[in-house]
């Protein structure tokens, strides 16, 4: 990128557009030091980079920092998300998280409608670990 032609060699800058500066700042901490500066910064758009730009133990650990954040408020955005970054374990978290907590969950009839509407296959997931808690 810097050695071959590319504006990047001309200017010596590259620019992120996809993540906020925050999050690149949070990666390149990692990167140097292997720890998180904050157990805050470990949001799902710092999975997302990290997922984008192949830093695995530090995806693996936000991941493990996410799994403990699951609320009734955030459960069916952290599933949708977990499945769209094949997320395993955060997924499976907050599905459990969602049968556990159903009788409170199934009254979020807005989110339960937008779930079925957007990916049924997320919704047959946590109906099957709930019939297998039965």
């Amino acid at each position: 990128m810097f050695t071959n032609g590319m504006k990047e060699a001309n200017t010596n800058v590259i620019e992120i557009k996809d993540f906020d500066k925050d999050t690149i700042q949070a990666i390149v901490s990692y990167l140097y030091t292997g720890t998180l500066a904050k157990k805050e910064q470990a949001t799902m758009d710092l999975f997302a980079a990290s997922d984008v730009y192949g830093v695995t133990l530090l995806k693996d650990h936000v991941e493990q920092l996410l799994k403990g954040t699951v609320t009734m408020e955030n459960c069916f955005t952290l599933l949708t998300f977990a499945d769209k970054h094949d997320a395993k374990e955060l997924k499976r978290a907050t599905i459990n998280f969602m049968v556990k907590n159903f009788a409170e969950i199934q009254k979020l009839k807005k989110e339960w409608e937008d779930l079925c509407a957007t990916n049924h296959n997320l919704v047959l997931d946590i109906m099957a670990q709930a019939i297998k808690k039965v």
